[in-house]
């Protein structure tokens, strides 16, 4: 919620670490399904993050890549089409009921050797 009492939806998308050792951090970027151009929305050297604020009934395509202190980077991990809904679906694929509705999930599958 934020000030006024409005829900905040986001996205949390996780990913898998990398196996290099010299990674420095994560890209996250993301659009509008239906916009043509990524933004990038943060740096982070966790293996998570959280993207705010979508819209219900949305959909969102996010991506992710990692880079190392040669600022070398991987291929992108990427989820298309991801709908923001009052349903939080975790990485195991179970679903449940979200307090307000403001979390959803999106797991990035695929190899990291930036």
């Amino acid at each position: 919620m934020d000030s006024n009492s409005n829900t905040v939806r986001r996205i949390r998308a996780d990913w898998t670490a990398s196996t290099d050792p010299f990674i420095t951090d994560y890209v996250v970027q993301f659009k509008k399904s239906s916009d043509a151009d990524y933004i990038t929305y943060t740096q982070t050297s966790n293996t998570y993050a959280y993207i705010s604020p979508v819209a219900l009934g949305e959909s969102y395509d996010v991506r992710v890549l990692a880079r190392n202190d040669l600022n070398r980077r991987s291929s992108y991990v990427t989820e298309t089409a991801h709908e923001v809904t009052e349903t939080y679906t975790g990485a195991d694929s179970s679903q449940s009921q979200v307090d307000g509705g403001s979390i959803t999930t999106i797991a990035g599958t695929g190899g990291w050797n930036g």
